[in-house]
């Protein structure tokens, strides 16, 4: 016979309910937004139903920086998507204190669209490769961005690494 104290009896408990039921509280929240304006292509200012504002980094994409090639359009592009809209977002954390946000409009998912025009790299690193077959769909018809001769991607932009300074010597356009 095996015998729990009260606490290790709790927790096993606990322990079970998650494992058969999920849980508890869900890593994403799911909120209407009213957006303002876009600082550049992945990062935007709304506000809250209840008038607080939120600075939104559209999560796994990764738009030109301000100053580059194509920045300026791809703000412009993001901003006819959310400008004076109430948009879906999906938070799912945080970064340099922004939410990084999946946004949908009607079911339509925003960070998609924003790649498939040409205006944004997939950023595996937090999107899991999702939006790889539309950066891939972008290129091969030479939309946005991708109509440009000479890409180089924030990623290459920065080479933080010797990784990356090895990749971009030889494909500026990639994004890790």
């Amino acid at each position: 016979i095996m015998f729990h104290s009260a606490p290790q009896s709790y927790l096993i408990a606990l322990v079970s309910i998650i494992v058969f039921t999920g849980p508890l509280v869900s890593a994403r929240s799911s909120e209407s937004i009213f957006f303002l304006q876009c600082h550049d292509g992945d990062t935007c200012l709304g506000t809250r139903p209840d008038g607080s504002q939120i600075k939104v980094r559209i999560s796994g994409i990764y738009a030109p920086e301000i100053g580059r090639d194509y920045a300026s359009e791809a703000v412009q592009f993001v901003e006819s998507l959310v400008k004076n809209q109430n948009i879906e977002v999906e938070c799912d954390g945080a970064s340099y204190a922004r939410q990084t946000c999946f946004l949908k409009k009607d079911g339509v998912d925003l960070n998609s669209a924003i790649v498939k025009a040409g205006y944004a790299w997939d950023f595996p690193r937090h999107s899991n490769g999702k939006y790889a077959a539309d950066e891939a769909d972008a290129r091969k018809h030479k939309r946005g961005l991708w109509a440009g001769q000479h890409i180089v991607s924030p990623f290459c932009q920065r080479q933080m690494t010797a990784d990356s300074e090895r990749l971009c010597k030889t494909k500026p356009q990639e994004q890790d």
